[in-house]
């Protein structure tokens, strides 16, 4: 046994004697076929980490108090193939420097095993597959139930807390993503089955071998910035247990496979089979390649269901329009830059580039607001605004009747233009609460000559 393999193992021991330690009350009062109130919900963040703590530092800190769980999955190489150690694994293990969030947090050691070239290199492969685990293996890990929430991302896209609080907290939304279809019924009705049991080949699948039977309107929905955003990353999605049990969603499939479900009928309880496996939905079958040999859930497509601005007006794809940030640009070093554009998958557009016309190119980037990777995109220039208040912060007004009330004013008020401006001018609260901390975020000329 390696190192690797060695760490993982002394890794997941620590938070398998967690759960036995750790009284779950949610489990035990809770059945799967039970849909919650929305008010007890939870809410899980599941992180790619390749080494940037300070990124990580944030995140941590400006959700703790909303996220019940973070799932945080690290490799030991970059998806560019270079080998690296596990960082925060070995952070746990040896420090205490976590030790305030420690009851919140699933780390996730993972040994990349794909090594092709799908057209676009050897990076982007590895990272299909890493997504796909990761929300493949942190819905396990959570014990996640029907209507939970998870959101995945990279550290670098953080929605707005206020936001969040409000989706975890207050239900009406939820036929934005997953539409309108119920949640799912008791396998103790004799009427209801699972395709999961027995023979499932009426189900078809497409040619990426996703289950043809729908659940949702779309796959997720994104956080996006008005003015400078391109992409609605990170996404969050709804837990539905109809697809993760193998239920029939009655809104849109129940006729298309009355027939052959009516055959099926007993009073079978899957639930009460030790070798079922509850999860089944939103797991892939083949995870050694990216040709997608398999059959199931695609994780890695969570995350890109609501990119492009183009798309969203004629696919009727609702987004939290000005729900976020994106930090790709925010690094505390030069140097670490530089880590992270020989690490991830668009790492081919500094290919043929030195060390120093890399640097001095990022620095020309960041300077004349231009995205740093790829395609010199304009971004617009958009300057913060700290709270009036230290003691405060951020004061707002969120009460349905006034903001529909105002929208429909032909000239609107001061108070509620400053509210609207507010939106798109603040900044996560552990910034402005912690500008030395963060002064590379608040004064990008911090940091880029180190």
């Amino acid at each position: 046994m390696n190192i690797i393999h060695l760490i993982m193992a002394i890794t997941i021991l620590i938070f398998l004697v967690g759960l036995i330690l750790t009284p779950t009350p949610l489990l035990s009062t809770t059945m799967w076929n039970e849909v919650p109130d929305p008010r007890r919900r939870r809410l899980f963040s599941f992180i790619l980490f390749n080494g940037e703590f300070d990124l990580l530092n944030l995140h941590l800190s400006e959700y703790y108090e909303i996220v019940d769980y973070f799932v945080i999955y690290e490799s030991n190489s970059t998806f560019t193939g270079n080998p690296k150690p596990l960082y925060f694994t070995r952070t746990l293990l040896e420090t205490d420097r976590y030790k305030n969030f420690e009851d919140k947090l699933i780390p996730l050691p993972c040994e990349i095993i794909v090594d092709e070239d799908n057209g676009r290199g050897i990076a982007f492969p590895r990272e299909h597959l890493a997504r796909k685990i990761l929300i493949e293996k942190g819905l396990r890990s959570v014990h996640a139930r029907h209507s939970d929430i998870y959101m995945h991302g990279d550290l670098d896209k953080l929605p707005k807390t206020h936001i969040l609080s409000r989706l975890k907290k207050c239900g009406g939304w939820e036929h934005l993503q997953a539409g309108i279809g119920g949640g799912p019924k008791s396998f103790k009705n004799g009427n209801v089955g699972s395709y999961f049991i027995g023979d499932n080949t009426e189900v078809e699948t497409n040619e990426l071998g996703e289950y043809l039977v729908d659940y949702q309107k779309d796959e997720s929905l994104g956080f996006l910035n008005p003015n400078i955003g391109t992409f609605a990353h990170p996404n969050i999605a709804i837990f539905d247990a109809r697809r993760s049990l193998g239920q029939f969603s009655e809104r849109s499939n129940d006729k298309k496979f009355k027939k052959s479900r009516k055959s099926k009928r007993s009073n079978e309880d899957p639930l009460l089979d030790p070798n079922f496996d509850p999860y089944q939905r939103y797991t892939y079958t083949d995870n050694t390649n990216d040709k997608k040999t398999g059959k199931g859930f695609l994780g890695e497509k969570v995350r890109f269901a609501a990119s492009k601005i183009a798309l969203l007006e004629p696919n009727q794809q609702p987004v939290f329009w000005n729900g976020g940030w994106h930090f790709s640009s925010f690094l505390p070093t030069i140097d670490q830059f530089l880590n992270k554009v020989f690490s991830y998958s668009h790492f081919k557009d500094y290919k043929y580039e030195s060390d120093e016309e890399l640097k001095e190119d990022i620095i020309d980037r960041i300077k004349n607001h231009y995205y740093i990777f790829g395609k010199k995109k304009k971004y617009h220039e958009n300057v913060i605004q700290l709270p009036d208040s230290y003691s405060k912060g951020y004061q707002y007004n969120f009460e349905y009747q006034y903001w529909k009330d105002n929208t429909k004013l032909k000239k609107r008020s001061k108070e509620f233009s400053n509210y609207v401006k507010l939106l798109s001018h603040e900044i996560p609260n552990q910034i402005w609460r912690n500008p030395i901390c963060y002064s590379f975020m608040i004064d990008r000329d911090f940091g880029l000559e180190k």
